[in-house]
């Protein structure tokens, strides 16, 4: 379970192993990979989103809202978006938003 939820916070799917080597029927079509468009440091859709409202300057509470999410989960999204670029706190987060949600970095 540990493993799942650190996967998870990292902005990575996870998948149990027993799931994973299950070969996919030939028949099947070909997954399409998500469109990134520009670089963005591995950061997850919600993660980009959460980023992009720091980056507005509001509260954990504010974001919650606007996502229709639990402020918890808020926190934990937070914390991987700095965690991610490497920053102290979400005011450095908040300075580089534009630059990674342009695509810049």
């Amino acid at each position: 379970m540990l493993e799942a939820i650190r996967t998870t916070l990292d902005g990575r799917l996870y998948a149990p192993n027993a799931i994973l080597a299950v070969k996919p029927p030939e028949a099947a079509p070909a997954m399409r990979q998500p469109e990134r468009g520009a670089r963005t440091i591995g950061l997850t859709l919600r993660q980009r989103e959460v980023l992009a409202l720091i980056g507005k300057g509001l509260s954990n509470r504010e974001i919650a809202f606007a996502l229709s999410i639990a402020e918890a989960t808020v926190k934990i999204h937070v914390s991987a978006v700095i965690r991610m670029l490497g920053v102290r706190n979400r005011t450095e987060a908040a300075l580089l938003a534009p630059t990674i949600l342009k695509g810049k970095i």
